[in-house]
Order: C-alpha cells, then structure tokens, then sequence
C-alpha cells in the first residue's frame, strides 16, 4: 500500500492551488503588499533560538511544535513573495504599460 505524502508536501500543494503560481489573479498593490509581510525582528530571534536548541538536541516537543509552525509560515510567505514577484514583473514586462 503507497504512503500518503508528508504533511508539509500536502500543505504546499494545497497552497499552490490556492495561490496560483502562474502569476493571475493579484493586483500590483497586492502584490507591493505581500512583499512587505515578513518575521519582525522579535520573531527571527525566536526562531533563531529555537533552530540552535534543535541543532544541540535540546529542544522540547512544544518548542519543535513552535518551530515547525514557524517553518511552515515561513514556507507560506515565500510562496507569497514569489507570486508577488512574479506579478510585478510580468507587469512591468507588459508593452504599453502606464507607469504609477
């Protein structure tokens, strides 16, 4: 019997439906938006601590749970940047296109 495929792998193709990737869809001031999500820099500290806590195996099942959300979040906002990305130059790759 074929194993499911892990969770993350699940979770991204879920996203990839959801987001699109083929760049249709989003506007350019969503797209200006989405780049400036990102960890503030309270957040990278954490996960900063969290990732030198898993690399010395002392990390606790809560603080990996946390890690792990942290990871995917962070995995979210990547896609989120690329398609963004992928807007902005599509559009500016356009002929004719007006400057704002």
């Amino acid at each position: 019997m074929a194993s499911a495929p892990p969770t993350n792998e699940i979770e991204l193709s879920i996203l990839r439906r959801i987001i699109r990737p083929e760049g249709k869809g989003m506007s350019k001031a969503a797209a200006r938006s989405l780049l400036g999500l990102a960890f503030d820099e309270e957040d990278q500290d954490r996960v900063s601590a969290l990732l030198a806590k898993n690399r010395e195996g002392a990390i606790t099942p809560q603080e990996k749970d946390e890690l792990d959300f942290y990871l995917h979040i962070g995995s979210f906002l990547s896609i989120l940047h690329s398609k963004a990305r992928m807007v902005l130059k599509q559009e500016a790759a356009r002929p004719g296109r007006r400057r704002e």
